[in-house]
């Protein structure tokens, strides 16, 4: 039986593998990459949205935009303060799969994109305070 087609978890991630894939390029990644790329598949990322279903009272806005809640796809795909890292790091037209299950170099590519755009949430989040 395969438990992965009708298991109730890892819909997020179903939606864009609807099987194991045993050659995922995820595993030619180092650990820190592994995570990070996993995080944001599954939307386990430590963003805004996430920790407030976590915690009702942390705001689920992201800290860069402020209009928007910081979601995995506003992240990647939407918060006009990243458009240089996303520019630079992610591809032409980006989109949740040739972002997240697709080369190497890529999944490289896009956890420096996370780790960079964290970096500047981190900044903002300090301004705030």
């Amino acid at each position: 039986m395969n438990y992965w087609a009708i298991g109730q978890t890892g819909r997020v991630v179903y939606k864009y593998m609807n099987s194991l894939k045993p050659n995922d390029n995820i595993q030619t990644l180092s650990r820190k990459e592994q995570v990070t790329t996993l995080r944001l598949r599954t939307q386990h990322a430590p963003l805004n949205y996430h920790l407030n279903r976590i915690n009702p009272q942390h705001p689920p806005l992201c800290p860069l935009c402020k209009d928007q809640f910081e979601t995995t796809d506003h992240l990647l795909l939407h918060c006009f303060n990243l458009d240089d890292l996303r520019q630079n790091l992610l591809p032409p037209t980006p989109d949740i799969t040739n972002i997240l299950f697709s080369t190497t170099e890529q999944l490289k590519n896009t956890s420096k994109f996370y780790h960079m755009a964290h970096g500047r949430r981190a900044n903002a989040h300090r301004l705030l305070d």
